[in-house]
């Protein structure tokens, strides 16, 4: 017989979590002017990183933390301290390979002064790195066995990457602005709300949250949280009405001003965005999963393959209750000035049948004003939560997820205890991932003896499939049909299937 099986080559790419590794950013901040510093009000830091090298076993990274302080100093004025430290470093895993494209996020999580006096702070971040990445497989596959060959056939999906683009843009707002004022210091954070898919270009819709510090001509400092909505359309170059998107935004730089006309003042607010962008096609290949020959012995190589695919996106909300108690040698607090720092840490995830599970930290700092001692003072707050999620999942599934603190409420229950409220938005993207096994070598063994009986019987098991017994039979399941014809499917195991060899 002629012997030719035909072979497809066959690449798919599965987007996963790698690895986590954390690195440490130090950054030393003096005062500028001559200044002093008395009393330090509100320490906080934020993250962005990007890949740069990738070898076997090892990514690299570069990365930048940007330190943000507000301080009193001993004249009793406010005074901010903005300063941004680089770093790089490395994340290993024996599953980073030469075809890995990475994907990095990063969040902060703590941020502590080292120490300080009147001329310096010193302060330290904990950076939490991931590194997301396409895994790149190529495979060659069994897709028919040749002539004189017969085989079982199935079907899987998979996803290509289609299209990777990185873009920046500019996003800008305004906010009016009551009263004798100057912006102290600002805090911005980026949420991905949507993404989806056009030819050749994607639509991103998100959102930015700023919480802006302001100080009134008494030296009194109060908060202003601003939403700014954006749509932004990003080139793509391949990707097609129904492809599944990825993005990852960062804010890159932003620059906050106040103008007036004399009867108005608005804080004009500017933006320089990045968004990281991969689109997903899916397709599907059907495969030869089990051959037989019945004039020959087959030799076969098969390996299991996993697939994993993009599913779908959402964004889940809550709102975190919880309570902090002021040290017993702190000042008594009679208003609360701002909420700084704010931020969440997820801990722990758990995926059950449309369920999940997370676990966190929400953490910030509250600056308050006591009347007794006529001083602004803060206390770090640190919120532990774990709450559940009706979401659209299956065990089976993995998640990545990103999550942002986007208000704080806060309430004076009495001198000493604050009552919080965080609400909180946690971006997921949902995993399907698949195990499948392939044959990817196929050869011609030794022939086989053709019994010489008139026919032969097979006993079925329970839970043995047609392909199966037609296999042991050494015949086709066509034919098994149409020898037995009163077999009824599926078996439930003890049928006498016969498959007969001479017929009169």
């Amino acid at each position: 017989m002629s012997f030719e099986p035909t072979f497809e080559a066959t690449r798919t790419d599965n987007l996963m979590r790698i690895s986590s590794s954390q690195a440490i950013v130090e950054a030393r901040l003096k005062p500028l002017g001559g200044t002093s510093i008395s009393r330090v009000l509100s320490v906080s830091s934020f993250c962005s990183v990007s890949p740069s090298e990738i070898f076997s076993h090892e990514a690299r990274y570069s990365g930048r933390v940007n330190f943000k302080v507000i301080y009193a100093c001993s004249e009793g004025k406010n005074h901010a301290l903005d300063y941004n430290a680089d770093f790089s470093d490395k994340v290993t895993s024996e599953g980073i390979s030469a075809d890995t494209l990475p994907l990095f996020n990063a969040s902060i999580i703590d941020t502590d002064i080292v120490s300080v006096d009147v001329g310096e702070i010193k302060l330290a971040s904990v950076v939490l790195v991931n590194l997301d990445a396409v895994q790149r497989q190529s495979i060659d596959i069994l897709t028919h066995g040749g002539e004189g060959v017969y085989t079982h056939e199935d079907k899987f999906n998979f996803s290509r990457l289609c299209a990777e683009t990185k873009e920046e843009f500019t996003i800008s707002d305004n906010l009016a602005i009551e009263g004798s004022v100057f912006a102290l210091a600002h805090e911005s954070k980026i949420i991905l709300l949507n993404v989806r898919s056009q030819t050749d270009s994607c639509i991103i819709e998100g959102k930015i949250v700023s919480d802006i510090f302001f100080e009134d001509e008494e030296g009194q400092i109060s908060q202003k949280t601003h939403i700014t909505n954006f749509t932004h359309e990003a080139g793509a170059i391949g990707a097609s009405d129904n492809a599944r998107m990825l993005a990852n935004l960062s804010i890159k730089e932003s620059r906050f001003s106040l103008e007036s006309d004399g009867e108005k003042s608005a804080l004009l607010m500017e933006f320089e965005v990045c968004a990281l962008i991969k689109a997903f096609e899916e397709q599907s290949l059907s495969h030869v999963s089990d051959v037989f020959s019945v004039s020959h012995e087959l030799v076969t190589e098969q390996r299991t393959i996993e697939l994993r695919s993009l599913k779908s996106r959402t964004v889940i909300t809550d709102r975190i209750d919880g309570q902090v108690t002021l040290d017993k040698n702190s000042a008594l607090a009679d208003t609360i000035c701002a909420v700084s720092g704010q931020t969440l840490n997820i801990t722990a995830t758990r995926i059950s049948t449309n369920r999940i599970d997370f676990e966190g930290l929400v953490s910030c700092n509250v600056v308050y004003f006591s009347q007794d001692s006529n001083t602004k003072n803060s206390v770090s707050v640190e919120l532990p939560f774990s709450f559940s999620s009706n979401t659209q999942v299956v065990e089976t599934n993995e998640i990545m997820v990103r999550g942002h603190v986007v208000g704080i409420q806060t309430k004076i229950r009495r001198g000493n205890e604050i009552d919080i409220k965080a609400d909180i938005e946690i971006e997921v993207e949902i995993i399907e991932k698949e195990t499948r096994s392939v044959i990817t070598n196929l050869k011609l063994g030794a022939e086989r003896v053709i019994p010489s009986s008139a026919f032969s019987i097979h006993i079925a098991r329970a839970g043995e499939t047609l392909w199966e017994v037609a296999k042991s039979l050494g015949t086709t399941p066509e034919l098994v049909l149409t020898q037995n014809p009163k077999l009824t499917l599926p078996l439930n195991g003890g049928e006498r299937v016969i498959a007969y060899r001479h017929l009169k």
